[in-house]
């Protein structure tokens, strides 16, 4: 039955064989000459367009993702890529001025460090250090570093609020009380987030005080000041920080956990409420004893007292279970901190251009061994 169907197939040339594999149709025309170079291969064209369709596409995601993506920002390594401005601030052996970097016209703050003072070499290298390990939204940025004569120029990120303790400070005529319990939340909330990114790594800042906490346009606070940071695994004396703020086993310097950090955040943030801060004059004790009894009519010194300021630091919590406080749980919007901030009488920058301290060489250099020209 199958040869005479396959026969009657082949009489009728209209119809195809179900039994026989059928060829595709196509003309003499249409077929490709098959010798050494080419074979023929009827679903090529096809292929060939899915391919072109495909690189297309991929050359088009490239594209987009490159474009997308910001290029790398330079920052030159020599003090004839900068212009210095105003001087927005000084340290025992260190002054900040606000510049602008000629090559990308960004503005920054430059803090040129005198290498000649005695004992502060080792603090220099260690907050250079630090500083470039360190990458973190609540952290200092930190662009570069280099030698000009006998400073050392440090190129940092420029807050225009600048610190807490500047904001206080230019505050202090008024009389109402710039920092709620719900600001000092929202403030500490990004410095301890700040913490657990730092003590992850192993380090301890050790000096966290209201004027090494800078504030930025949008509202978010930002630690700083990497100076007196130190490795856990670090045992060397001699260490250099604020005593109204210090931890009480940094004074015997027993031993050294992160947790020292935690008593510095308590007692910034009662510093920011306008209470009096740890003195000479009394114990850690005893002032733990005067916060208790703020804390009966107080959030902020039921966490302090209850989390921060124990004289045990085994007892205190840590940064990550910090954040999860109910203290934490409602704070002040960024927008809302910067209204407020707005309102306290601001920094004026004069933006006059201020010449090198060493007016002789950066003549000679920028402008070759002729004569100067004149500085009107």
């Amino acid at each position: 039955a199958i040869f005479l169907a396959e026969e009657s197939y082949d009489k009728n040339p209209q119809f195809s064989s179900p039994f026989v594999k059928q060829q595709p149709h196509t003309s003499k025309a249409e077929l490709p000459i098959q010798g050494k170079g080419n074979k023929l291969d009827l679903y090529s064209e096809p292929k060939k367009k899915i391919k072109e369709a495909v690189d297309r596409k991929n050359r088009g995601c490239k594209r987009k993702r490159e474009s997308s993506e910001p290029p790398p920002i330079e920052w030159p390594i020599n003090d004839l890529g900068y212009e210095i401005y105003d001087v927005v601030g000084k340290g025992g052996n260190a002054i900040v001025n606000l510049a602008k970097c000629i090559k990308n016209n960004k503005i920054c703050a430059i803090k040129r460090v005198n290498l000649q003072t005695r004992g502060g070499l080792n603090t220099i290298i260690n907050e250079v250090r630090t500083m470039s390990t360190l990458l973190h939204p609540y952290l200092a940025s930190f662009h570069t570093s280099f030698i000009y004569d006998t400073e050392l120029w440090i190129v940092l990120d420029y807050y225009h609020f600048g610190s807490l303790e500047d904001i206080m400070q230019r505050n202090i005529r008024s009389t109402v009380e710039i920092f709620s319990e719900r600001m000092i939340a929202s403030l500490m909330n990004d410095v301890l987030r700040g913490l657990i990114y730092l003590h992850h790594y192993g380090f301890i800042h050790t000096d966290i005080k209201p004027g090494n906490i800078l504030l930025r346009e949008d509202g978010s606070a930002v630690l700083a000041d990497f100076g007196s940071a130190r490795n856990v695994n670090d045992k060397t004396p001699g260490m250099v920080t604020t005593p109204a703020f210090r931890a009480p086993e940094l004074v015997s310097a027993a031993f050294l956990t992160c947790r020292a950090d935690i008593w510095s955040i308590g007692m910034t943030a009662v510093n920011l409420s306008g209470e009096p801060v740890y003195s000479m004059m009394k114990s850690p004790a005893e002032l733990l004893e005067l916060y208790r009894k703020f804390a009966r009519h107080s959030e902020l010194f039921s966490w302090v007292t209850s989390s921060c300021l124990l004289l045990n630091p085994k007892e205190r919590l840590t940064a990550w279970l910090q954040v999860e406080h109910k203290f934490f749980r409602k704070p002040m919007k960024k927008q809302a901190i910067v209204k407020i901030v707005s309102r306290v009488p601001q920094r004026v920058n004069t933006w006059k251009r201020q010449m090198p301290p060493y007016i002789d060489n950066y003549i000679a250099r920028r402008f070759g061994r002729g004569k100067p020209p004149s500085r009107s």
